[in-house]
């Protein structure tokens, strides 16, 4: 299993805690959030690792479960965002 360093780690859980306070109290904006979760995922380790380096950061809390949903919240903002943030993108 791959090994993620002390900043790195502390940085995503600040995120991750961001993303989790916003689902909570059912924001607007969550898939937001778990998009730059993902990013700094993607940042840190392999996309096929990302499962991996979540697991470890999330030991005996269920991580499959979180992971999961991350991902399908950072896949559920409307369509009109998604074509502005791939275009922020790409700029």
């Amino acid at each position: 299993m791959a090994s993620v360093s002390e900043p790195c780690r502390k940085h995503f859980l600040v995120l991750y805690e961001k993303y989790q306070k916003g689902k909570r109290k059912n924001g607007p904006v969550i898939w937001a959030r778990a998009i730059l979760c993902r990013e700094y995922l993607e940042k840190i380790a392999d996309r096929d690792k990302e499962a991996d380096i979540f697991e470890e950061m999330f030991v005996g809390e269920k991580p499959a479960e979180s992971f999961r949903e991350l991902c399908e919240d950072s896949k559920s903002y409307p369509r009109k965002f998604a074509l502005r943030y791939i275009c922020l993108k790409v700029y």
